[in-house]
């Protein structure tokens, strides 16, 4: 006799996926006004890639 495995699927309904979505471009507008806001002011470096493209932006011309 072989025991059967309850599963118990998760079905995304449109508010939930909404909901999602909504968290998702709120979490991006707070993280763009905190970079446009206190990073750009401050002259902060940004690291890695992003950070090496904008050494050459800050050069004296």
């Amino acid at each position: 006799m072989q025991m059967q495995k309850k599963t118990r699927r998760f079905e995304r309904t449109a508010a939930s996926v909404c909901k999602e979505y909504a968290i998702l471009t709120l979490a991006t507008l707070v993280m763009s006004a905190g970079t446009y806001l206190f990073k750009f002011p401050n002259n902060f470096s940004f690291g890695g890639v992003t950070g090496l493209a904008l050494m050459p932006s800050t050069l004296p011309k």
